[in-house]
């Protein structure tokens, strides 16, 4: 309890285990809490989060240094902390008898009883949103060291990053080495097949390095559903080939690692990193990087069952999905005989019209792509359970 404001938990043994949900009743100071078991449980403040300072003060509400999400009960409010990255969110739904926060938008829906418009096409575009000195950088990531590592946690961890032949990547494995990080992943190749390891920079840093298959997702069951229902796209899912070396460890990656010149102080050849911008991120309305085929088929029977909701003039998800998949063979041949002859025309208003339709062609498995979400939440709220909220 602090300043008012009382923190009840309920731990949920089959939850995800850094799964939260808080519940705000108005005129009540109790919140209620109910968490899956890896989240750290005080009587001022919950999270599962890595901060840069003294982890037994909780003061995550006060840095913009923190990975992970909670809350911190102090003078009589209660403040809800997201991660300070571009790429997380905390998700919240507002009804009359109670506001619900939670890390996790499945969580949210699954303890809410909500639901996602199964026919609604927009979800992909809805979901689209938005260095400082070496030294700060430094100083940032052993305080976060510390504090993942403490001693009094529940569940202490580890860190552990990624490599590649980037600059992002390998600009935060060399910070991160000063923190007392010694391990990396490094996926094999990139986005298209090129190769995209790190090996050469982890020698050069002396860290110990593990090559996962960028494909390696592939052969696990339904893997998209948990990344495809957290924002839409699941771009990041070739993690789930990695999933055994990331069990209690806080995982580093980077961005505007270009902007840093840490790398080439530590002693790493300049021919091994930033010769060339590659990804390894999935973009699945890419044609080699679609649902596995065991995916397929169940998003396919999801969308026969929610075909012709009444009250929707929409065509119909299943009509437009099952129509993309008889027709892809028609579709591949259309675009390699519109791209021989936008090649082979001269320039004028012919060509510029068929380089003009190509996208268009492609956008056929964009289409496709637009009902994942419902489905993957729907597959994913299953994992919860009997919801707890009364």
């Amino acid at each position: 309890m602090d300043g008012g404001i009382t923190l009840e938990y309920s731990m949920q043994a089959d939850w995800p285990p850094l799964s939260w949900l808080a519940s705000c009743r108005p005129g009540s100071s109790t919140v209620h809490v109910y968490h899956g078991e890896q989240v750290e449980a005080r009587s001022s403040w919950f999270c599962e989060a890595v901060w840069d300072r003294p982890y037994d003060e909780g003061d995550f509400d006060e840095t913009d240094l923190v990975f992970g999400s909670g809350a911190r009960a102090r003078d009589g409010r209660l403040t809800f902390v997201s991660s300070g990255s571009t790429v997380d969110r905390l998700q919240s739904l507002a009804r009359t008898d109670a506001t619900f926060v939670s890390n996790s938008l499945i969580c949210l829906i699954a303890a809410t009883g909500a639901s996602v418009d199964p026919t609604y096409p927009s979800y992909p575009e809805d979901f689209e949103t938005v260095m400082r000195y070496r030294a700060f950088l430094d100083s940032s990531l052993e305080r976060i060291a510390t504090n993942l590592s403490a001693p009094s946690r529940a569940r202490p961890y580890e860190m552990i990053g990624t490599l590649s032949s980037g600059y992002d990547s390998p600009m935060v494995a060399t910070l991160a080495r000063e923190a007392g990080s010694q391990e990396v992943i490094s996926f094999a190749t990139a986005r298209g097949g090129d190769a995209d390891d790190g090996r050469h920079v982890a020698r050069d840093l002396g860290l110990t390095v593990t090559l996962v298959s960028r494909d390696a997702w592939r052969e696990r069951r339904l893997p998209e559903i948990a990344f495809i229902a957290s924002d839409s796209k699941g771009e990041d899912v070739y993690f789930c080939g990695a999933e055994d070396h990331l069990r209690g460890r806080v995982l580093l990656t980077g961005f505007h690692g270009g902007g840093v010149w840490a790398i080439e102080e530590a002693g790493v050849a300049r021919a091994s990193f930033g010769v060339s911008k590659k990804a390894a991120s999935v973009i699945f309305t890419e044609r080699q990087s679609y649902l596995t085929p065991a995916s397929l088929r169940d998003y396919r029977r999801w969308l026969r069952r929610n075909a012709w909701r009444p009250g929707h003039w929409k065509l119909p998800p299943a009509v437009v999905v099952e129509a993309w998949i008889l027709t892809r063979p028609l579709l591949r041949l259309a675009r390699l005989a519109l791209r021989t002859i936008a090649r082979a025309s001269p320039e004028g208003a012919f060509r510029s019209w068929a380089y003009a339709a190509l996208p268009r062609l492609a956008g056929r498995r964009v289409e496709a792509f637009r009902y994942v979400l419902p489905w993957a939440v729907e597959r994913a709220r299953a994992r919860y359970g009997r919801s707890p909220v009364s």
